[in-house]
């Protein structure tokens, strides 16, 4: 299978070239429009802790 794969590209290599050269531009068309950012937005870590202090308020578990 693999041999008659080599064959058939050996044989139709200007083809072969055409879909290469297609492919390529098409990549670099996708590339240029892709939207990235250079400087990314950077969020401190955040932590969510649950706790359970029965009788106490707020800011005495925050104090613990």
């Amino acid at each position: 299978m693999l041999a008659r794969l080599i064959r058939w590209c050996i044989a139709n290599a200007r083809m072969v070239i055409v879909a290469a050269a297609i492919f390529a531009i098409y990549g670099i068309s996708v590339v240029d429009r892709a939207r990235y950012d250079v400087f990314p937005e950077f969020v401190p870590a955040q932590v969510t802790v649950q706790t359970e202090a029965p009788g106490l308020v707020a800011e005495q578990v925050e104090a613990l």
